[in-house]
């Protein structure tokens, strides 16, 4: 599954850089010398024009929002009464094949929901290969499709957010 794919930007294996951990961690530093930075501005922009308490404020209204997705997008995922099998039918499946059972994914290829959710919109996915970025999930999601399908597991998608959530609803009742 996740062997032999060519990123088309850079023309290497995609997870190549993996196995030279040091020069991937020198690429990276520079983005995230970047992100500190930017959330230095941010205090700096915020203290300066609001004062201690209200940049407090701001940064904290940041990360009670992300947390309210992060929290939406986990429960709905497996909150559904799809995703709940009979308990001995669950002992006979492999790993995997219980992740994806327990997994409701919804817009597996929209770049759009996958930013959103921050790659939460591919439950099945990401719990099968935790290590793997969320930034990839979307790429090998097809292939990830017809892994499933080769082995006779469902893959559990929503139509759409709508039936999504109101999976859940009807499940919460």
């Amino acid at each position: 599954l996740l062997c032999g794919h060519i990123d088309a930007a850079h023309g290497h294996r995609m997870y190549d850089r993996v196995k030279a951990i040091m020069a991937h961690r020198a690429v990276l530093r520079w983005e995230l010398l970047a992100e500190t930075g930017a959330l230095i501005a941010f205090w700096v922009v915020c203290y300066s024009y609001h004062g201690c308490f209200k940049a407090i404020c701001y940064q904290m209204s940041v990360y009670v929002i992300s947390s309210y997705c992060f929290s939406f997008f986990t429960q709905v995922s497996h909150l559904q009464e799809e995703c709940f099998i009979d308990p001995k039918k669950l002992e006979e499946l492999s790993f995997a094949k219980r992740q994806v059972a327990s997994s409701m994914d919804f817009a597996a290829d929209s770049p759009f929901w996958g930013h959103i959710s921050g790659g939460l919109n591919t439950q099945a996915i990401h719990h099968c290969f935790p290590s793997v970025s969320a930034m990839h999930l979307r790429a090998l999601y097809p292939k990830f499709r017809q892994v499933c399908k080769k082995h006779g597991v469902q893959l559990k998608e929503a139509s759409s957010l709508s039936s999504f959530v109101w999976g859940f609803i009807q499940f919460s009742n």
